[in-house]
């Protein structure tokens, strides 16, 4: 089975960032659709809430609004940290899932997730939680409410909900990079699942983002479409034809005539830092292809004088390849992410940056 190489000559090496254009291009036309590039008629961000908490923590929430063609929208942010004298670090988290009811998290859930959030804090990062779906949908029926109905008629076929989600982290990045209380040279976007995915496609685009974190992303994410088991094109173009431009749906079936495979899509992470987590009882979204897109990647890191996974043999569950500037591990348990998942990411990125 051919795979699409990272480089096609010795001059892709040299050249990298023309390759990488061309690369990004391919997967604009046939996955992920346009990255949203419209001039609004307003767009605000600004600072509604500021709660000061117990041991010097502090929660702020956030509002964006962008108006357009006499229409507006807008989405929250929350913002979780620990008061410092210095810039600190942050981690950037996709959240699609606040307005679908079919995925809406259980109250026990969120708490499960506020832990997280607190924990992020509590190792000198800021975590900036960002309600893309307030924005944009996760309905196949509802996605062009919202921002697709500030652009003109001919602008809204060429991209995705997805291409709008990792559109509307960046814009809340670059408001927030001039707050002194960021370290602009610290930024990770992350995500779990179709976040994960959307995590990744920001990262590939927006290198302002100097790490990224990809949790069980599976199929349109970190996995190998090629070989692949589990979901694959045809279960995620029919079930949630708004993540994708709709020639991505041409290749249900024909994964093989891709002229991108997701090795490519984690290669323009490079040379930053790359996180990629699975789990063992998610076959759906195979963690040996996600693993093996990590490895295949690992070339344009050493291309650019960084390194890829230390090891290309596939782990034990709960046994991180560390080493290396893409890591992975394999989580024990079910879909998701888990504390687990962040002891791990957390410590990679400190040494990253150190």
């Amino acid at each position: 089975m051919d795979i699409p190489k990272i480089f096609t000559t010795k001059e892709d090496i040299a050249n990298w960032s023309i390759r990488r254009k061309e690369i990004l291009k391919l997967f604009e036309d046939n996955i992920y659709g346009k990255i949203p590039d419209v001039s609004f008629d307003l767009e605000e961000f600004g600072r509604c809430e500021h709660l000061s908490l117990e041991n010097g923590y502090f929660k702020d929430v956030y509002r964006l609004w962008i108006c357009r063609n006499s229409k507006m929208c807008g989405l929250s942010v929350e913002l979780f940290y620990k008061k410092s004298s210095e810039p600190l670090p942050s981690v950037f988290i996709v959240d699609p899932f606040s307005n679908n009811p079919y995925i809406r998290p259980s109250a026990l859930e969120r708490l499960r997730i506020m832990d997280q959030n607190w924990y992020i804090a509590s190792q000198g990062y800021i975590c900036v939680c960002v309600h893309v779906d307030e924005i944009c949908f996760d309905d196949p029926d509802r996605y062009k409410w919202g921002f697709f109905e500030l652009l003109d008629k001919d602008d809204n076929n060429p991209t995705s909900a997805i291409s709008v989600w990792a559109w509307a982290v960046e814009r809340v990045r670059k408001h927030l990079e001039s707050n002194p209380i960021f370290d602009k040279s610290r930024m990770i976007v992350s995500g779990c699942s179709r976040a994960g995915k959307t995590a990744l496609w920001c990262g590939a685009n927006f290198e302002g983002f100097t790490g990224v974190f990809a949790s069980v992303s599976g199929c349109t994410g970190a996995a190998m479409h090629r070989g692949k088991t589990g979901e694959r094109i045809a279960d995620i173009t029919k079930q949630f034809p708004h993540w994708s431009c709709p020639k991505y749906a041409e290749y249900a079936g024909k994964e093989e005539s891709l002229p991108v495979d997701q090795h490519m899509l984690l290669s323009l992470i490079a040379p930053r830092p790359l996180y990629i987590s699975s789990a063992s009882e998610d076959d759906w979204a195979c963690p040996k292809k996600e693993f093996e897109s990590c490895v295949l990647a690992g070339e344009a890191y050493r291309a650019l004088g960084k390194r890829g996974l230390a090891s290309e043999e596939f782990p034990e569950t709960n046994s991180p390849i560390i080493g290396g500037d893409i890591q992975y591990h394999i989580r024990k348990g079910p879909h998701g992410i888990y504390m687990y998942d962040w002891e791990q990411v957390i410590p990679f990125f400190n040494r990253e940056y150190s």
